[in-house]
């Protein structure tokens, strides 16, 4: 990842391996700073730590499948990191079959999959007010 991030704070749902903890390594080296979420606390402190030496980063333990957990994670954004403005899924699954087999019932945001950008309510982020 190239480019500039001076000033910007990244929410990774996922980010404590794989593409996720790329892109969060990534932000944080061009200048920014990252929110980890993750299920696993050991995973989550140390990926914290390994962006940590180059910039600000912190962490989230959090199991979004559980709504309960969601709503916490959602009043830690808003109340620490109501500034970060780029949310990236990281912890999204794939269900592998053809598009057109998905019923809208699978895009249905109350189902028990969470997007990143239902963490944070309209009022509480500044993109979105």
């Amino acid at each position: 990842m190239t480019g500039s991030f001076e000033g910007c704070k990244v929410v990774v749902a996922g980010g404590s391996s794989g593409m996720g903890k790329g892109t969060a390594a990534g932000v944080v080296a061009g200048g920014g700073s990252a929110v980890i979420i993750g299920r696993n606390e050991a995973r989550v402190d140390e990926t914290v730590a390994e962006p940590g030496k180059q910039g600000t980063a912190g962490g989230i333990t959090a199991d979004l499948a559980d709504r309960a957990q969601v709503e916490a994670v959602r009043e830690q954004l808003a109340s620490g990191h109501a500034d970060a403005a780029l949310p990236v899924d990281a912890a999204s699954f794939f269900i592998p079959r053809p598009f057109l087999e998905h019923d809208a019932a699978f895009y249905d945001p109350s189902s028990a999959h969470v997007h990143p950008s239902h963490l944070w309510r309209k009022d509480e982020h500044p993109d979105r007010r």
